[in-house]
């Protein structure tokens, strides 16, 4: 018994969106929005690129610069910079209990120092 060869499946079609009505070539249609301008800074300038970015943010202002870290007092000096990195160590070396604490805080520190560069490894 010989079988019929299989109709050919005729491909897709893409399905088309059905599209409202549109007035004449000199009158806009009445459904249409208005065209969207918005204000993009030129490209060349950085100055209104970050304007822009702290706009689309929320942010009025950019934040205030931070202050030296010559001129500050000693506290203020420590708590900036060191207290943080050497809290978390002290954590880490009260957890651990290390045979020398001094060597695993040193250690921690050197590891965690958050100004350190990928050449200091």
């Amino acid at each position: 018994m010989a079988m019929a060869a299989p109709s050919p499946v005729p491909p897709a079609q893409p399905a088309q969106e059905p599209t409202a009505p549109t007035g004449t070539a000199s009158e806009p249609a009445m459904n249409a929005p208005p065209p969207v301008i918005s204000p993009t800074p030129q490209v060349g300038d950085p100055q209104a690129v970050k304007a822009a970015h702290n706009l689309a943010l929320g942010l009025a202002r950019s934040p205030p610069p931070k202050p030296d870290l010559n001129s500050l007092p000693t506290r203020q000096y420590l708590e900036q910079t060191v207290v943080p990195t050497l809290t978390q160590g002290m954590h880490q070396l009260v957890r651990e209990r290390p045979s020398d604490p001094i060597e695993y805080l040193a250690a921690y520190l050197l590891k965690h120092n958050p100004k350190r560069t990928v050449q200091q490894l």
